[in-house]
């Protein structure tokens, strides 16, 4: 500030130097190379747009056709697998199958005859049984 009486000037306390960072002389660059910040997203033409999203829908189709494919190669497996020995096995197994159902039909059909022909076989005993007795006894 100002001067004091007897030519003595006050002091004052100097504030501390600031040091801003400092790049090194060329000689003396740093061993690691010093990475500059990268743009988020690199700028792109339209054109190269264009040319990314062929790509991209060309490889999504590449990937259909794959999937076709494969679903094919699952589909020609399987019937093969249905074609093979074991088809033969599950025809004659279905042969059997439906002769026994038709003997069955058989049993049934010849269970009911007898059902009914021992129907009137006791409707006849009843019959019978019942009829006043025309002869007479022989005691």
């Amino acid at each position: 500030m100002g001067k004091k009486k007897g030519g003595q000037q006050q002091q004052q306390p100097k504030p501390a130097p600031v040091e801003e960072p400092q790049a090194p002389p060329p000689s003396e660059a740093p061993a690691a190379p010093v990475e500059e910040p990268q743009p988020a997203a690199p700028v792109v033409s339209v054109e190269e747009q264009s040319q990314q999203k062929d790509v991209e829908s060309l490889s999504l189709e590449e990937a259909r056709e794959e999937i076709r494919a494969l679903r094919k190669q699952l589909a020609d497996r399987d019937a093969a697998a249905k074609a093979g020995p074991d088809n033969e096995g599950m025809v004659k197994l279905q042969e059997r199958l439906q002769q026994l159902r038709n003997e069955q039909r058989e049993a049934d059909a010849a269970k009911d005859a007898a059902w009914r022909q021992l129907k009137s076989v006791v409707n006849k005993i009843s019959e019978l049984a019942q009829a006043p007795a025309s002869t007479p006894a022989a005691s």
